[in-house]
Order: structure tokens, then sequence, then C-alpha cells
């Protein structure tokens, strides 16, 4: 996905409509199945919390990824289709690691 620097602590994100469906589903929807994952085997109440889903989806989110390519292709290098396509911006600040 193209992004560009905004000052020194900003980044924006542009996705095209099939590339923002594919971040929701690869990246946001494998984020919050660990969550559930983490609730499901940890019903001690000392779950793993913000972590645990993070690590569920760097784990999954890449095998995820190469079968929905296979499936769909591959939307960060696909136009819009049907000309219904539009950018859909996204900013967010850089992860202080």
């Amino acid at each position: 996905v193209p992004r560009r620097k905004i000052g020194s602590d900003r980044l924006v994100f542009t996705f095209t409509e099939d590339s923002m469906r594919a971040y929701q589903l690869l990246d946001v929807f494998i984020h919050e199945l660990g969550h559930h994952r983490d609730f499901m085997l940890n019903s001690s109440g000392l779950p793993g919390g913000e972590p645990y889903a993070v690590a569920y989806a760097r784990k999954h989110g890449p095998l995820l990824w190469d079968r929905y390519i296979d499936v769909f292709g591959d939307p960060t290098h696909q136009a819009p289709t049907g000309g219904q396509g539009r950018d859909v911006s996204a900013v967010r600040q850089p992860s202080r690691r």
C-alpha cells in the first residue's frame, strides 16, 4: 500500500477499496481472532491481551495473505475494478519500537 511521511511522526497510507478490504480481512480480522483464541484458551482470567493478538496476527497473517493472493489476486497491484474504486487514506503515527 503506498504511503508517504508527513512531518516527523505521521504516515499516510492510500488504499483502494480492494486493498482496504484485504487489510481489514488479513490484518484487523486476524488480530481480533487472536483475541478470541486467547480468551478461549485462557479462561483462567489471565489472557495474553494485546501482545498475544499482535503475535497471532503476525504468525497467521502471512499464511493467509499468500492464500488470499492465490484466490483473489494481489489488491496492492490491481487497478480498482468496475470504475468504482476510490482512494481511502488512513493516517497513522509510526510505532515507537
